[in-house]
């Protein structure tokens, strides 16, 4: 598996911290969604939009 088919999905409140892991992963082949709160990881978790997921 290469990183391009990995979908990872980061959630935190702060949103330095997501912009920060999104460049980071992004820059690394990572395709990266984010998520302010866990209402909506829930949901995009739901959509299929995350294989792995990074919270704090």
């Amino acid at each position: 598996m290469t990183a391009e088919q990995v979908k990872i999905l980061v959630a935190d409140d702060e949103e330095a911290v997501r912009n920060l892991l999104q460049r980071i992963l992004g820059e690394a082949g990572y395709e990266v969604t984010t998520a302010a709160d866990g209402q909506d990881a829930l949901y995009k978790v739901s959509l299929g939009e995350a294989e792995v997921v990074l919270l704090d």
